[in-house]
């Protein structure tokens, strides 16, 4: 076993050529054959440093296939508290900040880069890099750019389970103002869920409400239908304005509809204040029909009523009713 592990080693080493690319990948998918074919307890003739040292240096290969092989490869190695330890003295982390948040076409090399991610949070949340963190807000938070990238929202996918298990970290580096942000950004109903569950969670559990703030996390979801001055980003054009807020009002919709539907969120809600539950019942004396209609589909969703049609007839209305 040692004999085959230093042939693979050795070959990775010293093919470096760009022309010996596809001989490279070969080798890394070798290693990760080799790895998975052992039992935990056999010695491959290496400790793990010396072999993450040397996969270390294919990371700086120009070809994306072979640093995407070599992620894969890290990945399998890294199997639990321990060897991530020894990945974090080796600033693993750095490489894999380059190659996730990379403006050039290399979903290969960045969806291994989430695999790894998220074994990271399965395996020992309460380590995950700081750094990380930071690069999966990054790419998350990307509204700003003309052309959403296509990994948003599989970053913001990613950071919801690392709220779940390590919340602090989350927090340190404004993941949860990211993930309310893309609530009102989102009309896919599943995905806009997920993000609403996840803000809910950390409502609930005393161990990570302390990194919420109820006046202005959920005041922040449920603003298109409380301000009528509502203005989701202060560079969005006027004349474009209309169209924004009628937009913004769909994805709030489908994120109260889902505090509705939870204890977290109704209790949340319930303040003795004049906010919530109160603010957007208000919404009803807001001279604006969008708002009144979309907060009645609201109600009719949670209650699980048939949505009669809109009409300005009060004798049609009170028959639909």
């Amino acid at each position: 076993m040692p004999d085959i592990a230093f042939d693979i080693l050795n070959s990775i080493l010293n093919s470096q050529d760009k022309n010996a690319a596809r001989k490279q990948v070969l080798n890394l998918n070798n290693l990760v054959k080799l790895i998975r074919s052992c039992d935990e307890d056999i010695f491959l003739g290496y400790s793990l440093e010396e072999i993450v040292r040397c996969a270390r240096k294919a990371l700086l290969s120009p070809v994306k296939e072979v640093r995407a092989a070599t992620i894969r490869a890290l990945r399998y190695l890294f199997k639990d508290r321990d060897s991530f330890i020894i990945f974090q003295k080796l600033h693993i982390d750095l490489f894999l900040i380059r190659a996730l948040d990379s403006p050039n076409p290399n979903e290969v090399e960045r969806v291994q880069v989430l695999r790894f991610l998220r074994k990271i949070i399965r395996v020992c949340p309460e380590l995950f890099p700081r750094s990380l963190a930071s690069c999966l807000v990054s790419v998350g938070d990307d509204d700003y750019s003309q052309t959403r990238d296509r990994f948003s929202y599989t970053c913001l996918a990613t950071l919801c389970e690392l709220a779940v298990g390590n919340a602090e970290i989350v927090a340190l580096v404004g993941g949860i103002n990211t993930i309310i942000r893309n609530i009102l950004d989102c009309q896919m109903q599943r995905i806009n869920e997920a993000m609403m569950m996840t803000i809910l969670y950390l409502f609930d559990h005393p161990m990570t409400r302390k990194y919420m703030r109820p006046q202005l996390d959920l005041e922040a979801i449920v603003a298109p239908f409380t301000d009528l001055q509502y203005r989701y980003n202060a560079d969005i054009p006027d004349f474009e304005l209309k169209d924004d807020h009628q937009f913004r009002l769909t994805t709030s919709k489908l994120a109260i509809t889902t505090i509705f539907k939870s204890w977290e969120g109704i209790i949340c809600m319930c303040k003795a204040d004049g906010s919530g539950f109160r603010s957007l019942l208000g919404a009803f004396c807001l001279p604006n029909s969008e708002i009144r209609k979309a907060t009645m589909d609201i109600l009719y969703d949670v209650f699980r009523l048939r949505i009669p049609e809109w009409t300005n007839n009060f004798s049609d209305a009170l028959r639909n009713a």
